[in-house]
């Protein structure tokens, strides 16, 4: 081949492991991109005196159980199959679907800065409130890491979740080899 042809290929047409290492970049970029937007505060938006009666739901961990269910089902073809280039593939759709909904959620959250329903418990654990004086804005001493997650409600995990499961559905129907 040329080197005329070779500029112009459209990557299903390229060396399987060129392909191998452009996914890899993409995912390792993505990765990267997830623990940036993990570091970063969000915004923190005003929560007022009167805006904590609505944000006073107990204070629960937080649970990711929906990556479980595709890799028990990819898991499940591959025993069937014995395939593992499906299942290779399977599990790389599935961490691009996550790492993909996790930065487009995070981005999000990050830039409204809306308190979640449980945002009294996490920036007054000892449940006495304090209110600057000024303004009237909460003066939070709780854990940082839960007053940090404290201030991202919007989107919900519940949309992203959703949006998880049709990224997924969407690599099935374009990727019928999977």
């Amino acid at each position: 081949m040329s080197e005329a042809s070779l500029v112009h290929t459209p990557l299903s047409l390229m060396e399987p492991r060129l392909q191998g290492i452009t996914k890899m970049i993409g995912l390792y970029c993505f990765l990267w991109s997830e623990i940036i937007l993990y570091m970063i505060n969000p915004f923190y938006c005003f929560v007022g005196e009167e805006m904590m009666v609505d944000l006073k739901l107990p204070l629960k961990p937080n649970q990711m159980y929906s990556i479980l269910l595709p890799i028990v089902v990819f898991l499940f073809f591959y025993i069937r199959r014995n395939n593992v280039y499906d299942l290779h593939h399977s599990i790389l759709g599935l961490l691009f679907a996550v790492l993909i909904t996790g930065v487009l959620t995070d981005a999000i959250k990050d830039a409204v800065g809306r308190p979640r329903p449980d945002f009294f418990w996490c920036c007054f654990p000892d449940g006495i409130p304090r209110y600057d004086d000024k303004w009237g804005n909460v003066i939070c001493h709780g854990n940082p890491i839960d007053i940090k997650e404290g201030y991202k409600s919007f989107l919900s995990g519940h949309t992203s979740c959703k949006q998880h499961f049709l990224l997924i559905c969407l690599n099935f129907y374009l990727n019928p080899n999977v």
